[in-house]
């Protein structure tokens, strides 16, 4: 019964933050998020990274941003969109992070507070800035890593793999993976 509740629990907590961050459908974007939508735009239209639009920021951040037009089009709330698919995806691996490391129920109060926090405008976390999908990939990294139980299997690549993808967007994940490789040491 408890497992059923606590499903439930998680789903209205994902229910709720999906209804926080539909709020900022008709918020205006700040520059960066405006220059990721439009630097992907042109990638898609065939123009190349780096050279025929130029921004600072690896690639990591055009690609995802280019999949999102893919998928919802060149509008403004395919940025919102983007927004929820990955705070949600940071949501699940954080209730399945701290489930493996602590139980359920601080799972669920840890998921309750990145539900308010990701939809902060002050912290400007209601839009899919840069450190949105560090955190989802970081969030993978360390399920993934509490899994591996510092056993060399699967899921200590998938820790590896999903630290390297987030590097793509900023190169400062370099100080989570230290932090992985002291503590295997």
């Amino acid at each position: 019964m408890w497992k059923s509740s606590c499903a439930a629990i998680f789903l209205a907590i994902a229910v709720i933050t999906v209804l926080l961050r539909l709020h900022s459908v008709d918020e205006p974007f700040e520059r960066d998020l405006t220059t990721y939508s439009y630097t992907a735009h042109r990638l898609l239209a065939g123009d190349n990274l780096y050279t025929d639009v130029w921004d600072h920021k690896p690639p990591g951040i055009y690609g995802t941003y280019m999949l999102a037009e893919t998928l919802w089009g060149y509008e403004p709330e395919t940025v919102v969109y983007l927004g929820i698919t990955f705070t949600l995806v940071s949501l699940l691996f954080l209730f399945l992070f701290l489930k493996e490391i602590a139980g359920p129920l601080t799972a669920l109060a840890g998921c309750s507070f990145w539900a308010l926090a990701s939809n902060s405008i002050m912290l400007h976390g209601n839009l899919p800035n840069t450190e949105l999908f560090i955190n989802s990939f970081t969030m993978v990294a360390l399920w993934s890593f509490a899994r591996s139980r510092g056993e060399n299997n699967g899921y200590l690549f998938l820790s590896g793999l999903s630290l390297v993808v987030a590097s793509t967007f900023k190169t400062l994940v370099l100080f989570p993976f230290a932090a992985f490789c002291l503590y295997l040491a």
